[in-house]
């Protein structure tokens, strides 16, 4: 169902899926999210669960797929919305995991990533621990200014 070419059937393939927590659902979440990462509402069924915003699929995407080989505008509306729910999350492990990737992101893209980061760090009205505000201070540290301006309010 996942290969359907409905998209409602896509979608709800993908809202389904992220209720089980077998380890073959990052692959297939994965697969769909390849595929339909264009469909605002595909993306959001994928992000909707914990296994679909969970670091282990972001690094199912980087390396067992060819997601992150190329980019565009729907791949950094999926890195944004990703990034925010991570942030939201302020689950130290996870957030050190994604901070430590958000290096990677074209320099040009990284505005709007580090501006959905503190979003999700605002919206989970959590504070970030030193060891998470260190790590982001090291990445961020040769950023442009509006980057830091962006985590200013976080840090």
């Amino acid at each position: 169902m996942k290969d359907d070419p409905s998209a409602r059937v896509v979608m709800q393939t993908a809202l389904s899926l992220g209720n089980f927590t077998s380890n073959q659902i990052i692959p297939a979440l994965a697969e769909i999210l390849n595929k339909n990462y264009k469909n605002h509402w595909i993306r959001m069924a994928v992000l909707s669960s914990n296994a679909g915003s969970s670091i282990a699929l972001l690094n199912h995407l980087d390396n067992q797929t060819s997601f992150f080989e190329s980019w565009d505008g729907e791949k950094q509306k999926f890195l944004q919305d990703f990034t925010y729910i991570t942030a939201a999350r302020n689950n130290e492990s996870d957030v050190l995991a994604l901070v430590s990737e958000l290096d990677r992101v074209p320099t040009e893209n990284q505005e709007g990533i580090w501006k959905s980061f503190a979003g999700g760090v605002k919206r989970g009205e959590a504070s970030l621990t030193d060891k998470v505000k260190a790590e982001i201070t090291k990445v961020t540290d040769s950023s442009a200014d509006a980057v830091k301006e962006a985590l200013g309010e976080v840090l």
